[in-house]
């Protein structure tokens, strides 16, 4: 081997590491962009900005579309939630970054049309969009960009007049301010005149008593509220005389109960100020109270999680009806500490087994990788410094240590030492210039030489006693001798001094004790378990750290509930789960059934600060309960999943879609096939060998709660019912069983309508099953599982005169299949 040959090796390992390194950067980018959702195009520079409905009885009672009651519902949302308005939901390119400030609007049909800012990439090019609302605000349908400038347009503000429709809009790019008129509402607008001669970034018209007042932000003026008063809307505007105000902006005034509320921005929030005082020679306000008080965002994944910011409220038609409000909100996606984490696994983990495999393959060595790297030449002249001193630190006795410290004032460096700037860990700081040898015996003093430097001549009175020296003077330096070259013995060194080994020392020659040895290779075999189980855990495990964003259908988004049942004796499970899925955006709330044993505790048991845990406690100990009818459930879609299965929030928000486009099928993540005759249970390996399915486990479903929980409460399922209550096992295939009857029959009724699937099975990118690393569990011992199958089958089956189920093939086509190694584990899913 050439003496440059350590320096190639270390370099190849250093930049196949970095390659590495690279790689897994370039990944984690790429998995950001592709995570899916309305969040993947809100990616412009002005922040993640969407529209939110809200109703209420009145203006203080405001709540989220999701939490009103009576549920809001759609098509294909039940209930509807919020956002309403995305960009994505508008179906337009990809240059558009977000939406914000809207301002509502109801004309005589009763039809509401939601105006709004189109954020676009890069600055001064915002225009002013355009949704319609003709089911009371429950989904908007955007229209197009309905008004477009040279320049970025700001807030519209909307106000009727002799029978026409005029739009005031902030010009941000130029110094004037124009009026537009509807040509064809909402969709056409045409310039009406020069309304405001001086450049406003916030403007709001509005009509009290007998003239009209406008409220506007001057952007050539100081910061406060400035006030114009006028007979007409079209003007001439006169200033107020004590304009500017000093009053914060806010949104377009209304009435309530007889008195004007002027909407503003506050830091906790929308709130509204009651304007007690307006003629043309005063202004007073009361102090502001916050407009959607109660429904602040408590999950950093909300569309609103890192604030709202204008809030436009409509008040009821003459008829009466629900107060509506819109407001705009900025979604929390930004630094992940747990996303973070994952990728900090994986890109740690290489360099970990880089330092493991040196370690754990020389563990007789005498010092670490960075010496046996460079320490298998003698040092050489066109060596860098750095090298040619680790050699030489690496080449010495184990009980020798070698030294590099600073040169004194006026004294240049050893010529081993020239240029060393570092070896952590192998070197540490003397007094004497150069390098230095220290030798430690444990049968005499130590002595020191040093390496490189010339005989020194032994000081005077270097011999006597304390008394050859002057009153207070300092002892004086003793210089070490110098070092014999290697494979002569010191003249200075005592009889049990050390002798240097012949030629050109290596460092595996060197004698060590066996618990030196032992320590490295328990660190090495150590750091390479972590750096393995690293990268495990980023691979595998590290898709369940990943926050996810709701999957809207038809332009929409919906919330579902999660169901798990559980008792007692897995209460300290409880927690971990709710911590899991208060994360997936479209969870409504978390339902525990809790069968039997004490209730456990909010803040204790669990956190029902992202989402609320509602505990339901039953009166008998049955599998059940968990399909029992509850009038308490504020959503439709039901995720029934089992206390100890991990699902990546991404799988579930992907899952609940796909129940979304199809809410009569049950959709489910783990496959099973009875079949054979009798019928026999199969487990998941077998199924997917067999490529088909019939049966979706309960354990991990969606499900229809207005239609799937009563059917399974019908009269005619009570002798199935009871068979799962004594063999306290089978109530996911009775489901199966009752959606396949149910489904079968519907089939019947209506012959011409297309084939439905009772059931669907979702791929998901991981599962985790903890139940193996549980005690506590129904299904543990496979033989009696195994009969118990083999009677409640049975028993379905004369309940319900036949088989009902249909199997089904896997489509593989898109989705590579699972490996399905050992019946133990199951099925890993990558």
């Amino acid at each position: 081997m050439s003496q440059w040959g350590p320096i190639r090796n270390l370099s190849a390992t250093r930049y196949c590491l970095l390659t590495l390194t690279l790689l897994q950067c370039f990944w984690a980018h790429w998995s950001v962009k592709q995570r899916g959702g309305f969040v993947q195009c809100l990616s412009g520079s002005k922040g993640l900005w969407s529209i939110g409905i809200f109703k209420g009885s009145g203006p203080f009672d405001l709540q989220p579309v999701e939490e009103f009651s009576p549920r809001q519902d759609t098509l294909t949302a039940w209930p509807v939630a919020n956002p309403v308005l995305t960009c994505e939901s508008l179906f337009l390119d990809d240059e558009v970054a977000g939406v914000a400030s809207p301002v509502l609007w109801r004309n005589s049909t009763g039809a509401i049309t939601m105006f709004y800012t189109l954020q676009y990439r890069g600055w001064g090019r915002d225009a002013v969009g355009a949704a319609t609302s003709v089911d009371g605000g429950r989904s908007f349908q955007h229209a197009q960009p309905v008004l477009q400038e040279p320049w970025a347009l700001g807030t519209p503000s909307l106000f009727e007049h002799a029978g026409q429709v005029y739009m005031l809009v902030p010009s941000l790019g130029t110094e004037v301010t124009w009026l537009y008129r509807a040509t064809s509402f909402p969709h056409a607008w045409e310039r009406e005149a020069e309304a405001l001669p001086f450049p406003v970034s916030t403007v709001h018209v509005f009509q009290h008593v007998d003239r009209w007042w406008l409220f506007a932000h001057r952007r050539d003026a100081a910061r406060g509220l400035d006030l114009h008063w006028a007979h007409s809307p079209l003007g001439p505007w006169e200033r107020h005389a004590d304009a500017p105000l000093p009053a914060p902006l806010g949104g377009r005034p209304f009435l309530h109960e007889g008195r004007l509320l002027r909407p503003l921005h506050a830091a906790e929030g929308p709130a509204v100020a009651e304007v007690t005082v307006l003629s043309g020679e005063a202004y007073q306000e009361a102090p502001p109270r916050l407009l959607l008080a109660g429904v602040a965002p408590a999950r950093p994944s909300a569309w609103d999680a890192r604030g709202r910011w204008r809030a436009d409220v409509l008040p009821p038609d003459a008829a009466g009806g629900e107060w509506l409000a819109a407001a705009d909100g900025r979604s929390g996606r930004g630094a992940e500490p747990l996303l973070a984490l994952r990728w900090a696994l994986q890109l740690g983990a290489p360099w970990l087994l880089a330092l493991a495999l040196p370690l754990a393959a020389r563990s007789g060595s005498a010092a670490g990788p960075l010496t046996w790297l460079a320490a298998r030449r003698p040092a050489a002249p066109g060596l860098p410094a750095w090298l040619r001193a680790a050699r030489l630190a690496g080449a010495h006795h184990k009980k020798s240590s070698v030294d590099l410290g600073r040169p004194r004032p006026g004294e240049g460096p050893g010529p081993a030492l020239a240029g060393a700037t570092f070896l952590p860990r192998l070197v540490t700081p003397i007094k004497p210039s150069g390098l230095v040898e220290r030798h430690h015996s444990t049968r005499g003093p130590d002595w020191t030489c040093e390496l490189g430097g010339a005989p020194a001549a032994p000081e005077a009175g270097a011999g006597a006693g304390d008394g050859a020296r002057g009153a207070g003077a300092p002892p004086p330096r003793r210089t070490p001798p110098p070092c014999p070259p290697c494979g002569v013995r010191s003249p200075t060194a005592p009889p049990w001094g050390l002798r240097s080994p012949a030629g050109p020392p290596r460092l595996g020659r060197a004698r060590a004790g066996p618990w030196p040895r032992l320590r490295r290779l328990a660190l090495g075999l150590a750091l390479g378990t972590l750096g393995a189980a690293a990268l495990a855990a980023g691979l595998y495990v590290g898709p369940l750290l990943e926050r996810a964003a709701p999957v809207p259908v038809d332009g929409q988004l919906s919330r579902f509930t999660v169901l798990v049942m559980t008792y007692a004796a897995r209460r300290p499970m409880l927690a971990g789960f709710v911590a899991h899925y208060a994360a997936c955006p479209s969870v409504q709330e978390v339902v525990v059934v809790w069968n039997k044993g004490p209730l456990p505790e909010p803040g204790v048991d669990y956190d029902d600060r992202a989402v609320p845990v509602r505990v339901r406690a039953e009166a008998a100990n049955s599998l059940n309960n968990r399909f029992r009818v509850d009038p308490a459930l504020r959503t439709r879609a039901v995720l029934s999943i089992d206390d100890d299965i991990r699902l990546t929030c991404a799988d579930v928000e992907a899952g609940f879609a796909a129940w979304r486009r199809a809410p009569e099928t049950m959709h489910g993540f783990f496959p099973r096939r009875m079949a054979g005759e009798p019928l026999t249970f199969h487990g998941e390996r077998d199924t997917i060998e067999a490529g088909a399915y019939n049966v979706i486990l309960t354990g991990a479903a969606f499900l229809d709660s207005a239609t799937a929980f009563p059917a399974y409460w019908a009269d005619a399922v009570a002798p199935a019912r009871a068979t799962v209550d004594r063999l306290f096992n089978g109530e996911d295939v009775l489901m199966n069983f009752v959606l396949a009857n149910r489904t079968a029959a519907l089939q019947r009724g209506a012959s011409t309508a297309a084939p439905v699937r009772y059931i669907s099975f979702l791929r998901p990118k991981r599962r985790v099953d903890i139940s193996k690393l549980s005690p506590v569990g129904i299904s543990h011992n496979f033989a009696k599982f195994l009969d118990a199958t083999q009677t409640y089958l049975r028993t379905f089956q004369e309940v319900f005169g036949t088989n009902p189920l249909v199997l089904q093939e896997f489509d593989w086509t898109a989705t590579p299949r699972p490996f399905c190694g050992s019946k133990t584990l199951g099925c890993v899913y990558l």
